[in-house]
């Protein structure tokens, strides 16, 4: 849809996805780097980390950025939390365009994630 204002954006914004909201925030403000008033409104809708340790099954909510289980393990799967996403986009019309929906992942190691983008950026 060129030409077609966007009105508004939606995100969710996990607390281990490495994004930081109120840096999207900042960066999204009007008047930072060309970004006019009145522009697309932001919305961002922030997701609590929960995940499950791989020594004692614990779940729990990390405290920091790198998950460590109660029990002391670091051996942590992230359930969720780890991702960002846009959620819906709405254009000028009024008309909401989502994202389609994609199928359930399973969670996966912290580890894996952390090869993976080296992968990616190799």
């Amino acid at each position: 849809m060129p030409g077609v204002p966007i009105a508004c954006v939606r995100l969710e914004i996990g607390s281990l996805s490495g994004v930081s909201a109120d840096s999207v925030r900042f960066c999204s403000r009007p008047g930072h780097r060309g970004h006019e008033p009145g522009r697309a409104r932001l919305e961002i809708s922030e997701v609590a980390a929960r995940c499950r340790c791989g020594s004692c099954g614990q779940e729990f909510e990390p405290d920091g950025p790198v998950p460590l289980c109660p029990c002391g393990s670091p051996d942590a799967a992230v359930l969720s939390g780890g991702d960002m996403r846009i959620l819906s986009v709405e254009v000028g019309t009024g008309t909401r365009l989502s994202p389609p929906a994609h199928r359930a992942r399973r969670p996966l190691a912290l580890g894996h994630c952390a090869r993976a983008a080296a992968a990616r950026a190799a």
